[in-house]
């Protein structure tokens, strides 16, 4: 969960209970940065992230959080950006962000920039942690990752489903 607190300072401030990242390295600080330069806004915010997915866990806690703090941001600060120009700037931040920016579910890619809506069922998981991370910029730069995966359509995907490049 994320709260947000309007400054009428330029100071960014991060609370991040818990969390070892440092401030300059998190998601939620850089989002919120991008958009103050982007805009050139003179306001500023306190930030309070009260975490309950695991880090690391390949969910997409991070990427989340960061979109989150885009278009919290943008309304906080009444910047007035659409939510393509958020998209665009999201994707500075990571390749997951402009999915969460876009709030449906949706077919990506190209870099994750090319989203097509699709309607699925809602289903229900369970998340298991394990005792390990998955850093995921250092996981998509790995040069061992399959990166000619043939491209399949929409609807190939719905019926059959599609592959997983990082199982192997």
């Amino acid at each position: 969960q994320l709260q947000f607190s309007l400054k009428e300072t330029a100071s960014i401030t991060l609370d991040t209970p818990g969390l070892t990242i440092s401030q300059e390295d998190n998601l939620i600080y850089r989002a919120a940065k991008l958009l103050q330069n982007k805009t050139g806004t003179r306001l500023g915010a306190h930030i309070h992230l009260d975490k309950h997915l695991p880090i690391g866990g390949g969910v997409g806690g991070g990427s989340s959080n960061a979109a989150t703090t885009l278009v919290g941001l943008n309304r906080l600060w009444q910047t007035g950006l659409s939510k393509q120009a958020l998209m665009k700037l999201g994707s500075q931040l990571g390749a997951d962000v402009p999915i969460f920016i876009h709030g449906e579910a949706a077919y990506a890619t190209g870099t994750g920039d090319v989203l097509t809506n699709v309607e699925l069922d809602e289903p229900w998981y369970v998340i298991l942690t394990p005792p390990v991370s998955v850093p995921t910029a250092e996981i998509f730069s790995h040069p061992q990752l399959t990166r000619n995966n043939q491209p399949i359509t929409i609807s190939e995907f719905l019926s059959h489903g599609g592959s997983n490049s990082m199982e192997g």
